[in-house]
This record gives C-alpha cells, sequence and structure tokens, in this order.
C-alpha cells in the first residue's frame, strides 16, 4: 500500500514511529521471499521503501518544529 504524504503528516509521532517499523519489517519479509522462493510482486521493496523514506521525512520535520 502506498502511503500518501498527507495522511502521514496527520498522524502524532508516536503512529509514524509504528508505522516506520511495521514497514521495515515488511520490508525484510519480502527481500527474504525474493531471495528464497521468489516474490510475486516485485515492485513491492521499491513501494516500501518510499514509505519508510516518507515516514522517516515527516518524522523528521516534526521533530524540527
Amino acid at each position: 500500500m502506498i502511503l500518501k504524504i498527507e495522511d502521514i503528516r496527520s498522524w502524532d509521532i508516536n503512529t509514524i514511529k509504528t508505522k516506520i517499523s511495521e514497514q521495515r519489517s515488511e520490508l525484510f519479509k519480502v527481500k527474504m521471499q525474493r531471495y528464497s522462493t521468489g516474490v510475486e510482486k516485485p515492485h513491492l521493496i521499491n513501494v516500501v521503501k518510499a514509505n519508510i523514506a516518507k515516514c522517516s521525512t515527516v518524522l523528521n520535520e516534526k521533530r524540527e518544529r
């Protein structure tokens, strides 16, 4: 699922941190599938990485305020 930056900005800091950890575990699972059995949707790796980057960016923006 692709996260929208507007939605992420409406979340509080704890929710963003939780979502980052969920996305990192999802990235680990997808990478493990890629090397073991093959992934049906290889584009998911890039989607999850982009979600992590978006969440991290918004988290840094909120910390600077």
